[in-house]
């Protein structure tokens, strides 16, 4: 006697949902729902190509009564397997992981992924085959109209990571198109002139050294983040003010500065130039620092490393350095909304170029690609250069 299948609706969260936890028989969620049974033997799993609970139901009791009329060889398990687009982003980044990309970018791009499977779920959009032109357009727009607001930097970046997603991971009939919709996004004005070089003169650092004690030794207070700040030593105040000297002689940035070992500016003392391996771009940044700097940095630094005493973790301890940095900033009434670190990184590439370096020697001292140098200093180093020029010696008639 052959046993009679039951067809059961249960619901597949999506990666983002928050639901997740409640179990696949949570009725309350926009997730895509399912019908499982068993045919011939073999448990069978199909889309509803809804996420409405109600209109599951009906598809299972429908589909139970062609089964229970023996009108099953309609139902049959399809013979090849139809990725959904939650299984195609979770394929691709199980992909970038076997790659050994980075563990920050694997969570930038299960953010992003997962805003575009939940996106288009709901719109009940739960196949790559399904996706249109239309539906990407939306989805872009949501990158400005609704919560997400982002700006003109993170939305060209965030468009590299989903063409690289429809490329790598969708159906080869679909990629064309829906790359297409993926346009060119170009910086604006505004953004331009948010990220443009901001570099210290000499008097703001001498300014912003002599505001350290200010900022470090008065009594306890609440920070911006409704914390508890206890006075620092002088030990530390001394730290700190090396710290500015050593960030607008060498540009590093905060990750690396949190993390840069004794080891290492010994070695510098000996080869004239201090080596740091770059934290984000996994590249050498080779700049020459003064012995004086060097000697006082190894005098007032930790044990390990020189900024910090290997409490918590690296990214904590980056945290806090440019959390001082904001404080020592707004006291010396030089603070302007931005990457804090940046500045410093804008002063000693002031100071190169002023030098008469090129944009290889700056992108060697900071770590970075001559592309990514232009993007930012090209401008101002071709200024700077035509500035040299007319003080050239001419011939003269």
């Amino acid at each position: 006697m052959n046993k009679r299948a039951v067809v059961t609706v249960y619901v597949r969260h999506r990666i983002l949902c928050p639901d997740e936890h409640r179990g696949e028989f949570y009725r309350g969620c926009r997730c895509p729902k399912w019908l499982r049974y068993s045919h011939n033997g073999q448990r069978v799993r199909r889309p509803t190509g809804t996420a409405t609970w109600g209109i599951a139901e009906e598809q299972a009791t429908k589909l139970q009564e062609s089964l229970n009329n023996g009108q099953d060889g309609k139902f049959a398990p399809a013979p090849t397997h139809q990725e959904t687009i939650k299984e195609i982003v979770e394929r691709f980044i199980a992909r970038k992981r076997s790659e050994n990309v980075k563990k920050e970018t694997i969570t930038v791009y299960t953010y992003r992924l997962g805003l575009f499977e939940q996106f288009m779920a709901g719109r009940n959009k739960f196949f790559p085959a399904q996706v249109t032109k239309t539906d990407i357009a939306r989805f872009r727009d949501t990158w400005t109209s609704g919560e997400l607001q982002w700006d003109d930097i993170t939305r060209i970046k965030a468009q590299d990571h989903y063409r690289s997603f429809v490329r790598q991971a969708f159906p080869v009939e679909a990629r064309a198109e829906l790359l297409d919709e993926f346009s060119t996004i170009r910086q604006t004005k505004e953004g331009r002139d948010r990220r443009a070089p901001r570099p210290f003169t000499d008097d703001e650092l001498g300014q912003l050294i002599a505001q350290v004690p200010v900022a470090f030794l008065k009594p306890k207070v609440r920070d911006r983040r409704g914390r508890t700040s206890r006075p620092r030593t002088q030990e530390e105040v001394r730290r700190f003010q090396t710290l500015i000297r050593f960030a607008a002689s060498a540009g590093p940035a905060v990750r690396d500065t949190a993390q840069l070992l004794r080891s290492v500016v010994e070695k510098a003392l000996t080869t004239g130039v201090l080596v740091i391996v770059r934290q984000k771009t996994d590249k050498p940044a080779v700049v020459p620092v003064d012995p004086t700097l060097l000697r006082e940095m190894l005098a007032v630094g930790y044990s390990k490393h020189i900024f910090w005493d290997g409490r918590f973790n690296a990214k904590s301890r980056a945290q806090n350095l440019n959390d001082d940095m904001n404080k020592v900033m707004r006291t010396a009434g030089l603070h302007i909304p931005g990457n804090i670190f940046h500045r410093f990184r804008d002063t000693a590439v002031d100071h190169w170029i002023d030098l008469g370096w090129s944009l290889d020697d700056v992108a060697n001292a900071l770590g970075n690609t001559v592309k990514v140098v232009e993007e930012h200093y090209k401008k101002w180093a071709s200024d700077r250069l035509q500035n040299r020029m007319a003080k050239m010696p001419t011939r003269k008639w």
